[in-house]
């Protein structure tokens, strides 16, 4: 992968705020051809990307019960700059955008998600999901564990 491509791409969330409404400069031939062949994005969004804006596309899974996303944003940076930035959760939280950023830990943990909060909206669809029926992606056994969860806790949000 060249120097330019690995500055290029990377999983949406991280970094979309701190360059929105930023002129893009044209991305390369290289990454193009990637983008097109290897993640299949249409003209449109390659026009998308290269104005600067954040293209987003599901990828096949291998599961019922994965979802796959691609995301991208053209970052005019070296790479090693957005490397140091991307291990620094301190200033990611100062960004504008930024709603809840943290490191799950090896094993994760219930401190990793100090901070992560649902609304309500959330909360109630969690709440009726069933298996086959739920507008969260989870598998039959985090549905299945949803049923312990007792709703009426005032920690539930």
């Amino acid at each position: 992968m060249s120097r330019r491509l690995s500055a290029a791409i990377f999983f949406l969330a991280l970094m979309q705020a701190a360059y929105a409404g930023a002129q893009a400069p044209k991305p390369d031939a290289e990454l193009m051809q990637y983008l097109r062949q290897s993640i299949r994005l249409r003209d449109t969004q390659i026009a998308e990307l290269e104005s600067g804006r954040t293209v987003v596309r599901a990828m096949p899974a291998h599961a019922k019960d994965e979802i796959y996303l691609f995301g991208a944003i053209y970052i005019d940076a070296a790479p090693e700059s957005y490397a140091r930035l991307a291990e620094n959760m301190d200033a990611i939280r100062k960004l504008a955008g930024s709603i809840s950023v943290g490191t799950i830990g090896n094993p994760p943990t219930i401190n990793n998600f100090t901070g992560f909060d649902l609304d309500a909206e959330d909360v109630a669809s969690l709440k009726s999901c069933r298996v086959g029926d739920c507008t969260v992606q989870l598998s039959q056994p985090a549905i299945e564990g949803l049923r312990k969860v007792d709703w009426n806790a005032a920690d539930v949000n």
